[in-house]
């Protein structure tokens, strides 16, 4: 089955305009995107299997959505790719995803510093404990990431297992992790933000001028409860 990405458009004139664009227009699965919208530039981030495994790529409109340029492949990788998250800042362009090249999901981060022209890729959680589930926040020099992190040690907690990606490892104690950068993307500090022995996953994040809201399940003598940090 082929699956294209496209985006609609409103168009109040110019009635040749078509409806809709092809964003991704490769002969393979295209899915699971997001977009993002600054200046009058769209940018978007979807996992494609073109490559013939899931890799996450991305393209950006300059034009108002009416044309795409090239989609660059930021993952570009032997293993899957999941879940990209796509974050704006200026001129800087920040994407997340997790990534099981290693052997395990990892969080990845790109950075572009020409609004979205070039891309770097590093491995931002690079343990030995299955990460996954990244969200991110960006203003200003500040660039802020939020996940799932199994480092620590067994847990009994059952998660979905994600459409086209294998969940066959010990996922651990799962905790929140918080990765902070402070030069828009050229360094990050790691913080625990649950830090307890119980589970904790499905992490949610908002900014808000110099405040950093973050929101999760965690396991307790209920089920579960929703914890907050700032």
């Amino acid at each position: 089955m082929i699956v294209f990405l496209f985006l609609s458009i409103s168009i109040s004139q110019a009635s040749s305009v078509p409806d809709s664009v092809n964003v991704s227009n490769t002969e393979a699965k295209s899915y699971r995107a997001q977009i993002l919208v600054q200046d009058g530039k769209i940018y978007s981030v979807w996992t494609d299997k073109s490559p013939g495994n899931a890799d996450i790529f991305f393209s950006r409109s300059i034009d108002g959505g009416l044309s795409f340029e090239s989609s660059i492949n930021l993952s570009e990788n032997e293993g899957s790719s999941a879940f990209p998250r796509i974050a704006v800042s200026g001129n800087n362009v920040y994407s997340t995803w997790y990534d099981y090249t290693p052997g395990y999901g990892d969080i990845f981060f790109s950075k572009s510093s020409d609004e979205g022209k070039s891309f770097e890729t590093i491995n931002l959680s690079e343990n030995s404990g299955d990460s996954y589930n990244p969200w991110i926040s960006a203003t200003g020099d500040y660039v802020y990431i939020v996940w799932n992190d199994g480092t620590h040690e067994t847990s009994n907690l059952e998660i979905e297992k994600p459409d086209e990606i294998p969940l066959d490892i010990g996922l651990g104690n799962l905790e929140i992790f918080l990765a902070v950068s402070n030069d828009a993307g050229k360094t990050f500090e790691t913080i625990n933000l649950s830090n307890i022995f119980e589970s904790s996953w499905n992490a949610r994040m908002r900014i808000s001028e110099n405040n950093v809201y973050v929101v999760w399940n965690q396991k307790t003598s209920a089920p579960s409860d929703i914890f907050f940090s700032m």
